[in-house]
């Protein structure tokens, strides 16, 4: 059976995505098309949700309430890109699809939830089509959508909120958009209009409802927004009898302004501006008739609702794209609400905020964030249990959370990360002690076994963990392949949508701190820089090195050239010294301190680059690149990896070259392209340097229909399979023992087994190993499924074909081995799937995929 032990996935760049459980340490996010569950204490994802067709906009849990007491939450609700919002239950442990709600005709953007005293479950739900639907489970677990509202039609609708009013069962819906006003709705019948807040100077971004009762029993509701002006506002609604509803409020604001102009200064100009900070005060008048739902009598009475503006928190530098109320807590056996709000900006800060107990003014108690640095702002903002923890998520996919260890002092903690982008490729590296994958998010990121501090109060009781430990290159261009170089440590070679290759090799910094956080080794070697840099606006990294001078200077002394390259850079100890981790890095050590150093650039290819591969020696590269309807530049280049010179340059397809793999043994190499053709190449042995270093080997032309997408070879370099658009996946066998310059390349290749699928094959490997008397083949498909098929393993024969004609095989029979559960598959296309032996367990195996769907995964 298949174990799924390890998957990364970067949260979705948008304001609502993410939700912390209030009954457990369970954070809910949308990763791609997912909803991801982390657990953050545990630090790894327990499950990501597969049922959505586009990106996942807004994630919440379902309250659980009995008897008026939280309980854990068993239902999430996400609202995704496929106009859609889906309604997830958890059964047997697993979360599941229980109901899709369809009727939005645009991209759903954000959702609200609320509970009614009956256990209804209301939903609310805007979207880019300028309308807001109210979706309704009513007690019998039935659903309907029981209102569509067209707000400010055809102006966009950003978020929606949903409360009760004050001391009242009656639902309280507000809704902020482009206009720079907040619309508040009252359920009578169906929801009515009641009123609108006026005051933010830009579009409203975020609305976040919470009820809070004072030490009187009096009970408020506030309602904090935050639009593009940068501010947050905070507005109390308060319920008053009619005849205050008239009279008190206006009493009040005259006093005020009465004592105001006592203590002097400018008449006119204290008049006009008290009368602009209360003239969006205003009173609410609701009947009170409910839905059918709600009430078995009908009543015509009224209630009156005061809405005041609390208060203005204008501190954030940038736009606030999260705002969150601190959950519900118990507090001497009674549930008591907090008064404090969290708000998490692009200005790469999060702020809570509390009213000050002698003024009531909202003031700011704690601040967390990031200085310095070419970092972004954070987007959402959530508490965890109990208020001891705060969350937000970055630009770059990675949750931030923050625990409280008391006294003022909230330290970071390693959480989630991961692409947020489609990953292009990932490998092994040459001893495969780690991961490396690489995206369209534009960067490298490497993934390890983290050995978790058992000493640290932090991170609980779990002794290892798959965590991104460092991000080798950050790039300004959509990332599409690499490629480790055997035979030496720590080096990489990356391409991506430009026309050079770039090759990394790993810092000092990095050898110490795999040394200590994954306990893996590394040779000693002098030249190694001790840490790399990106500049601003630069897209190659520089070494920096430690000495008494300012200028770092690059030998490479290995390779027998006089090449020497310069930096301007200013490196200090202490720069250095900050490079050492004692735990797994977090975002913003990730960005800035894991780099490695940049030593060569690639040149010669005409077109982006697509493919790349390395032979087992690591001697040769072999790269390949778009061809644009151009045939010549489909032709792939070899690289001498001792010079980084340009070797060969061999012309064997027509079309873009889409996968190339060296066999095992280096003596061959096989690519595969868009004109749905195989070449296999022959490399001349270490010694005859009389020979050509390349020649044609075979070549087939119809073993598929469709473009081919992968290839691999098997262990013992026997057998290769390909796969292919045309939903095959052929294992092929060429004839070695056959060296005869008459034998037409195309009959030295015979086609010995395929395998026929449901949708397109996308990728394929081969185990490295024989499992159980098998060869075992993993294969991936275009819609995410990955399978693996075994097939016995038999004799080598001994003699070849003769008359130059291909012998007769009999083909291999493929058995489906064993089945990887649809839920812990991808969601898109497979992109590359990579074997390793299990390092702590000789008989098992691990399986490492990529996808279009963001995702990394690791199954054993």
């Amino acid at each position: 059976m298949a174990n799924l032990d390890f998957i990364s996935v970067g949260v979705n760049k948008t304001p609502n995505v993410c939700d912390w459980s209030r009954g457990s340490e369970l954070v809910a996010y949308g990763g791609g098309h997912f909803v991801v569950l982390y657990d953050v204490v545990g630090g790894k994802v327990k499950e990501t949700l597969r049922g959505h067709s586009g990106r996942v906009n807004a994630v919440k849990w379902v309250p659980a309430i009995s008897e008026g007491i939280p309980e854990e939450e068993t239902e999430i609700v996400s609202a995704s890109s496929d106009k859609t919002v889906v309604v997830w239950s958890q059964v047997d442990g697993h979360f599941k699809k229980s109901v899709t709600l369809k009727g939005h005709t645009d991209t759903v953007t954000q959702i609200s939830l609320l509970v009614d005293q009956l256990g209804q479950l209301w939903i609310a739900s805007c979207s880019g089509d300028a309308t807001v639907r109210i979706w309704l489970r009513d007690t019998e677990q039935k659903w309907s959508l029981f209102q569509t509202l067209d707000v400010f039609s055809p102006y966009m609708i950003e978020t929606v909120a949903l409360s009760l009013f004050p001391g009242s069962q009656q639902i309280c819906l507000a809704v902020g958009g482009v206009k720079k006003l907040i619309f508040i709705y009252a359920l009578v019948e169906e929801f009515v209009r009641v009123g609108s807040l006026k005051g933010h100077e830009d579009w409203i971004r975020l609305l976040s409802f919470c009820t809070t009762t004072d030490s009187s029993g009096n009970e408020s509701l506030l309602l904090a927004s935050t639009a593009q002006d940068n501010k947050i506002r905070i507005w109390r609604f308060a319920s008053v009898s009619e005849q205050e509803s008239k009279s008190s409020h206006l009493e009040d604001i005259l006093d005020q302004l009465s004592n105001k102009l006592s203590q002097g200064g400018d008449e006119q100009e204290d008049v006009v501006s008290f009368f602009e900070k209360h003239q969006r005060d205003q009173t609410l008048s609701i009947p009170s008739v409910s839905s059918p739902s709600l009430s078995t009598e009908s009543s015509t009475s009224m209630s009156y609702f005061s809405v005041d503006l609390d208060s203005i928190l204008t501190v954030h530098e940038d736009w606030v794209y999260g705002l969150a109320w601190a959950p519900v807590e118990f507090r001497d056996g009674e549930l008591f609400q907090p008064l404090r709000l969290l708000s998490a900006s692009l200005d790469r800060s999060m702020i809570i905020w509390e009213p000050d107990s002698d003024s009531s003014l909202w003031i700011e108690t704690v601040r967390v964030g990031t200085v310095g640095g070419n970092l972004f702002g954070v987007y959402g903002a959530q508490f965890g249990p109990n208020s001891s923890y705060i969350l937000a998520h970055g630009f770059t996919g990675a949750l931030h959370v923050w625990k409280d260890q008391g006294d003022g002092v909230w330290t970071p903690l390693v959480a989630a990360s991961g692409h947020t982008g489609p990953v292009m490729d990932l490998t092994w590296d040459a001893s495969e002690a780690y991961l490396m994958s690489t995206s369209g998010d534009q960067t490298t990121r490497l993934f390890a076994e983290w050995h978790r501090p058992q000493d640290s109060p932090l991170y609980g009781n779990v002794s290892k963990t798959w965590n991104e430990l460092s991000r080798p290159q950050v790039h300004g261009y959509d990332m599409s392949c690499l490629a480790v170089i055997h035979g030496k440590e720590h080096r990489f070679v990356s391409g991506a949508e430009e026309k050079l290759l770039r090759v990394f090799d790993a810092p000092q910094a990095f050898v110490q701190n795999i040394a200590s956080l994954a306990k893996i080794e590394t040779k000693e070697d002098t030249q190694r820089a001790s840490s790399a840099n990106l500049p601003s606006l630069g897209l190659s990294n520089k070494p920096l090195f430690e000495g008494d001078d300012d200028v770092a200077t690059v030998v490479r002394r290995e390779f027998d050239t006089p090449s020497t390259v310069k930096y301007e850079v200013e490196v200090s100890s202490s720069t250095i010294d900050s490079l050492s981790l004692s735990v797994a890095p977090t975002e913003s050590q990730l960005l800035q301190r894991t780099l490695w150093a940049e030593i060569y650039k690639l040149y010669g290819h005409g077109n982006e680059i697509v493919s790349a591969s390395c032979n087992y020696k690591g001697s040769l590269l072999a790269t390949a690149c778009r061809s644009k309807m151009n045939p010549d530049m489909a032709a792939v280049r070899l690289w001498e990896t001792g010079t980084w010179k340009t070797k060969s340059v061999v012309q064997l397809h027509r079309s873009t070259v889409t996968q190339l793999e060296f066999s095992h043994n280096d003596q061959f190499l096989l690519t595969v392209s868009r004109a749905r053709t195989v070449a296999v190449v022959k490399l001349s042995e270490a010694g005859e340097e009389e020979a050509p270093l390349v020649s044609l080997y075979a070549k087939a032309t119809s073993l598929h229909s469709r473009m081919i997408w992968a290839c691999s070879w098997s262990h013992d370099d026997l057998l290769f399979a390909t796969g292919s658009r045309d939903t095959k996946s052929a294992c092929v066998k060429i004839n070695k023992l056959d060296h005869s310059p008459s034998t037409p390349v195309n009959n030295r290749i015979v086609t010995v087994g395929s395998l026929v699928l449901k949708k397109s094959v996308t990728a394929v490997s081969f185990a490295p190993c024989v499992v159980q008397g098998n060869y075992l083949l993993a294969v991936g498909l275009e819609n995410g499924v990955i399978l693996l098929y075994s097939s016995p393993v038999r004799e080598v024969e001994t003699e070849g074909a003769e008359d130059g004609e291909a012998k007769e095989e009999e083909e291999y029979v493929w058995k489906q081995y064993c089945e990887i559960p649809e839920r812990d598959c991808h969601a898109l296309s497979v992109r590359r799937l990579r074997w390793r032996e299990s390092p702590d367990h000789p008989d098992f195996l691990q399986l490492a995929s990529c996808s279009l769907d963001h995702s990394v995964r690791l199954f054993s």
